[in-house]
């Protein structure tokens, strides 16, 4: 723990401001590349001496990066008179800071979900105890009554609904309110600067691909419900 707190205390030292452009963009450079070499240092040591985990903290005091004046001047560079590997270079840093603030945003969410999975239970008429959330798919899975396969399932949907959608539409709320604090015009845009791809087109292509393939597929289910199941495709569930 000391070697931990030691790393910290050094990286959240508060870095030198400077007003000059190129110095700025300098400064959030090294102070983005410290900030993910102390994070991958913590990771390493939290998995080879077994403390927990203190990634978190570290974003303490660099808050900084993560705003949308510090992604907007590496934008800037980006397209100034950066030589084109530098410009790349400087694109891909504004993308990742960006991407570091919704993850920051969403945080919270991602807690909350876990949290809430796991105290998450359900009852059923055939079990006389309450049902771990996590632990259903197996239940699913090892139960060979159809109905009770059903009414476990049905009991996991209201999980879902009930408790755990809830999370995740407060989740994409941030995550949208993110990417559009970073400059982005929403959350999508933010992903497809990303992955460096235009989503409509690459779903366009998905939808060929599966027309060009379904009835390669179907045949194939067709032929796997028989061999494994004992029944048609039409009779899956």
């Amino acid at each position: 723990m000391l070697f931990a707190c030691s790393i910290l205390s050094t990286l959240l030292a508060a870095p030198a401001v400077s007003a000059d452009p190129p110095a700025v963009v300098a400064g959030i450079r090294a102070e983005y590349r410290a900030l993910l070499r102390i994070q991958a240092v913590l990771g390493w040591y939290e998995s080879t001496q077994g403390e927990q985990s203190l990634g978190q903290l570290t974003y303490v005091g660099h808050e900084r990066l993560f705003r949308r004046q510090a992604i907007e001047a590496v934008k800037r560079a980006a397209g100034g008179e950066a030589s084109p590997a530098d410009s790349m270079a400087l694109r891909f840093l504004s993308n990742a800071l960006a991407a570091e603030r919704v993850s920051l945003a969403t945080a919270p969410f991602d807690d909350a979900f876990a949290n809430a999975e796991a105290a998450a239970t359900v009852s059923v008429p055939f079990d006389p105890k309450p049902i771990a959330f996590r632990d259903l798919p197996n239940r699913i899975a090892a139960e060979p009554d159809a109905a009770r396969r059903q009414a476990l399932f049905a009991a996991s949907s209201r999980v879902l609904t009930s408790q755990l959608n809830p999370i995740l539409v407060q989740k994409e709320a941030a995550a949208q309110a993110a990417a559009r604090e970073t400059g982005f015009g929403d959350y999508v845009a933010l992903s497809e600067a990303l992955r460096a791809v235009r989503l409509e087109g690459l779903l366009e292509d998905g939808i060929r691909y599966l027309q060009a393939t379904d009835a390669v597929y179907e045949a194939l289910l067709d032929r796997v419900a028989r061999e494994e199941l004992g029944v048609p495709r039409d009779k899956l569930r």
